[in-house]
């Protein structure tokens, strides 16, 4: 299994933080691959929650909390996905840091394809998922700084 991590600064307070990422049907809000959300499940947030997201371009993942303990984490199972993942392990950190808390994200991921994979992963895999989860939180930074939905486009 290949692992990425990404942090970003947030000037913000770790609650408001956690508040949005608890909002876990809303993820749409400050993903900008995910053009819509909605839950699966009869709760919205906490270990067991479910989702499923549409992404801009067609596919869709479906997703688990499978550990929620804010303050220190919360951590996303991808389950089901029409992408070339095998298995996807996404955790989340908010730690406090100066005048406000640095986002952490770490996926623990392979992809389809067997050794195919491993090696479409070592040539560009893990430098495409390195940007997009620095995309992700620079849009969760934005989302919870300004307040607005993010949508397609990665604000600067």
């Amino acid at each position: 299994m290949a692992v990425v991590t990404v942090h970003e600064e947030i000037d913000a307070p770790p609650a408001r933080v956690w508040d949005v990422l608890a909002d876990f049907p809303n993820v749409y809000r400050w993903n900008p691959g995910v053009e819509s959300s909605h839950a699966t499940s009869d709760q919205d947030t906490g270990a067991d929650a479910t989702r499923r997201c549409d992404l801009f371009g067609g596919g869709f993942p479906e997703e688990r909390i499978i550990d929620f303990d804010p303050d220190p984490r919360m951590v996303v199972d991808i389950f089901e996905t029409s992408l070339p993942l095998a298995r996807n392990v996404v955790t989340f950190t908010v730690a406090p840091r100066g005048t406000g808390p640095r986002i952490g994200c770490s996926a623990n991921y392979r992809l389809k394809y067997g050794p195919l994979g491993v090696l479409i992963d070592w040539l560009i895999g893990r430098r495409q998922a390195c940007n997009g989860f620095r995309d992700m939180l620079r849009c969760l930074k934005y989302h919870v700084e300004i307040g607005r939905t993010v949508g397609r486009r990665v604000p600067d």
